[in-house]
Parts: structure tokens; sequence; C-alpha cells
């Protein structure tokens, strides 16, 4: 099976640099993504101890594609740039953390498997119930006018 995605991916990369252009992943990560993905899961175990020798940018796209449905933006890119000189276990673990963890993870139909290289420490559940708490004692303590205004927001 990797094998034809290998030439398909070669045929379309050749036609769109014929056209000018340039193929949005790069062949590792289209072959990663195409061979080894599931569309109802993410398997965070087999994204950590993911092996090919990816870049930092490759190994986020990976990520991003298999928890969020999307390549990663230049945007995302940035925000993980910082991490980029960590060691290659510790900036694993920091993009699946943060990935996982986000708000954008949270609303996907995407089960998240094996996770448990990555769970959260007490001391980060704690700090995200305290912030959650300020933030219904402040919903409360605000008028009923800015209470709908609040829940139509949540709604969309």
């Amino acid at each position: 099976m990797e094998e034809l995605y290998d030439k398909l991916y070669d045929i379309v990369n050749d036609n769109i640099q014929a056209e000018g252009g340039h193929f949005i992943t790069s062949k590792q990560v289209f072959l990663e993504i195409m061979c080894n993905s599931d569309s109802e899961k993410a398997d965070i175990d087999r994204l950590y101890h993911l092996e090919g020798g990816h870049t930092p940018e490759e190994y986020l796209n990976i990520v991003y594609i298999a928890v969020l449905d999307r390549i990663v933006s230049s945007a995302d890119i940035d925000v993980y740039r910082r991490f980029f000189s960590l060691p290659e276990p510790e900036f694993r673990k920091r993009v699946l953390k943060n990935v996982v963890y986000s708000v954008e993870a949270k609303t996907k139909a995407k089960h998240i498997v094996n996770a448990d290289i990555i769970k959260r420490s007490l001391y980060e559940r704690l700090k995200t119930g305290i912030i959650s708490f300020m933030y219904l004692n402040i919903y409360l303590s605000l008028p009923p006018k800015y209470k709908r205004q609040i829940k139509k927001w949540l709604k969309r």
C-alpha cells in the first residue's frame, strides 16, 4: 500500500511542480498520514514514538492532521518555534500535550487514545479548575443582559 501512495505522491508532485506550485506536505508526512492515520481516533502513543527522523515542522504537520484533521498553519509553526531547540522527546511531549488539550481538539469528533504519556499533572488540572471557577464566579456576578449575550455567543 505504501508503494502505491509513494508513486501517487510522485505523480501529483510532478504535476504540481510543472504548474509552478509545490506540494503542501513532504513525502514523509503524506505517507505517514495516508498509511497510518485513523479517521475516528488519534493514538497519542503512536504519534509520540513515531519513527522516521521528521523535522519539527513535519512532526507538527503529522500531529495536526492526526488529531485536528487539518494542516498546520504558519502561525501555529511560529507558536511552536520556541520548542524546536528542545530534545526530541521533550519537544514531542510539549506538542502533543498542547494539541490534545487545546480547545480545537476538544471540539473535534476524534477519540484520543493511549494518551498516558501526556497526562496532565494534578497541579495543571487544579489550575484549570480554579481558573474555570473564577470565570464562573465572574459570570454569576454579571447582570442578566450580559449573561444572555454570553450564552448566545457560546451557542455559536
